[in-house]
């Protein structure tokens, strides 16, 4: 049987999905799907190609992601070249 994770948004809160990805690990449990939307992407992707909640969150704190993203619109979204240029070196791209 699969298995999939579906981690939400909202900035930094998307970083809070870092502590249920701990106690998955600690029970042995990894997803075969996972998916996410804005920070919870962000968390999803490293955590698929296997960095661990502690690694995330240490990158989180190194990059501060949320100071990285540069609003575009105010109320349509904004422009994450910045979290993309700190995520390149850690993603096959």
């Amino acid at each position: 049987m699969n298995y999939g994770l579906a981690l939400g948004g909202g900035g930094a809160k998307g970083f809070a999905h870092l502590g249920v990805l701990k106690v998955l690990d600690e029970a042995g449990f990894r997803p075969d799907f996972i998916s996410g939307t804005s920070a919870g992407s962000i968390v999803g992707a490293l955590y698929a190609i296997g960095l661990s909640p502690l690694e995330i969150y240490r990158l989180h704190k190194k990059f501060r992601f949320s100071k990285l993203m540069h609003w575009k619109y105010p109320l349509t979204g904004f422009s994450s070249a910045g979290v993309r240029n700190a995520l390149i070196p850690f993603l096959k791209v």
